[in-house]
């Protein structure tokens, strides 16, 4: 397994932090391979993905819906729709190359090394809602952070689960184990085994 240690651990609460560093030490005890690695392309997400991927797709796909039903959007989930307006075909296809050589180093420095890479699921606890309501910006921020672990292995195509580590009655913390694209059954079966070696910290 290996446990990544750059991007995805920015920010990362110290609640969480400690949940984490507790069930790695459960692992190792149990016998599972536990070594550390970075990621060098995750620092490069920021550039690389600075329209989003996801924006541009959901443009293309909703911008006819937009122009005839604006009014009945959600205005934060339209305004993420819209980060995609700007995006030209050339901008497209330079994410989609760049996406792919992105993991092709995923396949060189991950999957081909590791049955499974740990992660924070979310590097926060669950935010209070009032002050996001209140302010659109601290919303935006701390959205952007929520997402940002799951986004990074979307964006390689990558499969993932999550696993509860907190202890009963604390707010709940995250762990994912994401794998390959198309390694579903082996990740799950990886994930029941981390589960029940987990179990007695639940």
């Amino acid at each position: 397994i290996g446990v990544l240690t750059n991007y995805v651990t920015d920010d990362v609460d110290p609640a969480i932090a400690e949940s984490l560093d507790t069930a790695l030490k459960h692992l190792d005890a149990a016998g599972a391979i536990v070594n550390e690695v970075r990621f060098a392309p995750f620092e490069q997400f920021a550039q690389i993905n600075r329209i989003g991927l996801s924006s541009m797709e959901a443009y293309a796909w909703h911008r006819e819906l937009i122009a005839q039903h604006r009014g009945e959007y959600d205005a934060r989930v339209l305004a993420r729709i819209l980060k995609g307006e700007a995006a030209t075909a050339a901008d497209y296809i330079d994410l989609i190359a760049a996406r792919a050589a992105v993991m092709e180093q995923a396949q060189a420095t991950l999957w081909s090394r590791f049955d499974a890479v740990i992660a924070p699921t979310v590097p926060i606890a669950p935010p209070a809602v009032a002050p996001l309501a209140a302010d659109a910006d601290f919303f935006a921020r701390v959205n952007a952070l929520v997402l940002r672990n799951p986004s990074a292995f979307n964006f390689l195509d990558a499969c993932a689960l999550s696993l509860p580590i907190h202890h009963p009655g604390d707010a709940p913390v995250g762990l994912m184990l994401a794998a390959a694209p198309y390694a579903d059954d082996a990740l799950l079966a990886i994930g029941r085994g981390v589960e029940a070696v987990l179990a007695p910290l639940r």
